[in-house]
């Protein structure tokens, strides 16, 4: 009889370790990583790695704080190459390493790196990143500023309208991936003066350096092309809705 209970038990263990295996190698497959210029960043004297967060400095004051987080299944090192510009711009950048790659999982990780904000705090996120983004500041009004939203819209029943909050939400005509019908119903979910950008040619994935991404639609901006016309969005929203002060 135990002998049985015994056999039965350990069938059971390697049942659950096989399904564990499983769905890792299949997290593993669906996983987009950096391309090798986007990953070469962390290599520079003005960026730190701390293991759950990469911290990109500006070599001057810091006007702002950009805590990021990446879209789902997408490693963080592939947003380095858009963090670095906007640290070129006098942000600091903390781009938030999730679990499993799933910000959706790790929605008030912001809160590990408070002590590292200068100057405005915004939130900002890619996709699934910006989901949770916007989840984290329905949690924390008081400590967010602003909220980028980049191929990304707030979960349904999710209402940021009545917050003190200036929003950026960028979008891709080419994009495949992002769900318009989701996107237009949930506007109305964010503040009235928030700012709605379209780049003509880009597509979901080009918002990160992760190479194509699939389903997604042909881009006609080149990755650099439009990396600079998200640096322009953000640097032109937050001179208009923070007046460029430090």
């Amino acid at each position: 009889m135990m002998k049985r209970k015994y056999r039965w038990l350990i069938g059971i263990s390697l049942v659950l370790i096989t399904l564990s295996l499983g769905a890792l190698l299949t997290i593993r497959i669906l996983t987009y990583a950096p391309t090798t210029q986007s990953l070469a960043v962390l290599s520079l004297d003005h960026v730190e790695d701390l293991g759950t967060a990469v911290v990109l400095h500006p070599f001057d004051d810091v006007k702002a704080t950009v805590v990021f987080y990446p879209g789902g299944f997408v490693e963080p090192e592939s947003y380095l190459l858009l963090g670095n510009a906007l640290a070129l711009k006098g942000y600091r950048v903390i781009v938030v390493r999730m679990p499993l790659n799933l910000a959706i999982l790790g929605i008030n990780r912001a809160q590990d790196y408070l002590d590292l904000v200068e100057g405005p705090l915004i939130l900002a996120g890619h996709s699934l990143g910006g989901a949770s983004a916007a989840f984290f500041v329905d949690r924390n009004p008081e400590r967010v500023d602003g909220l980028i939203l980049m191929a990304a819209y707030p979960a349904e029943g999710l209402s940021l309208v009545d917050l003190p909050l200036a929003v950026l939400s960028i979008q891709g005509s080419e994009d495949l991936i992002l769900n318009q019908e989701a996107f237009e119903a949930t506007r109305e979910h964010l503040p009235s003066n928030t700012t709605f950008v379209m780049l003509d040619g880009g597509n979901h994935a080009g918002f990160g350096a992760y190479g194509a991404q699939r389903g997604d639609g042909e881009a006609t901006l080149s990755p650099s092309a439009q990396r600079t016309q998200i640096l322009d969005a953000i640097e032109s929203w937050f001179e208009q809705s923070f007046g460029g002060a430090q």
